[in-house]
């Protein structure tokens, strides 16, 4: 009986073995199917900090402030699993597009965040991790 058990487990670290490569190869492909397919239309302004300078980050957070609103801001990336099904479900809700119309919503994508110029750009934000929703009053952003 045993030997039985032995080759039970083997048949099953064999199994989890397939399913973790099987994870892998979707991991992999999905950054490069993500790039080909264009952006889905978002009540959200969006900066890349892989596309933009960040005089341009500084801009859209002066007009930000000066919009009169409170300031949602969205950080993420787009390894971020999360942040891709929050933005595909949470995000494209009737009733939450309706309430980010009361604000000034600001999405961050940074992809490597740890690496100027996103480090400094993030760093008065103290984002730890992906996704990350902060919301600022009008006082708080003039400031």
């Amino acid at each position: 009986w045993m030997e039985k058990v032995k080759k039970a487990f083997g048949v099953l670290i064999l199994l989890l073995a397939l399913y973790y490569a099987w994870n892998a190869v979707h991991a992999f492909r999905a950054p490069a199917a993500a790039a080909t397919t264009a952006p889905a239309e978002t009540v959200f302004r969006r900066f890349d900090f892989s596309a933009g300078p960040p005089e341009a980050f500084d801009a859209l957070l002066a007009e930000a402030a000066a919009a009169g609103k409170p300031v949602l801001l969205d950080f993420g990336a787009h390894w971020c699993k999360v942040c891709k099904l929050m933005d595909a479900t949470t995000l494209r809700d009737p009733a939450v597009v309706e309430k980010l119309k009361t604000v000034f919503p600001v999405q961050v994508l940074a992809d490597e965040p740890n690496k100027a110029p996103a480090r400094e750009a993030l760093a008065p934000f103290a984002v730890q991790g992906y996704p990350t929703f902060l919301l600022y009053s009008q006082e708080e952003m003039k400031n």
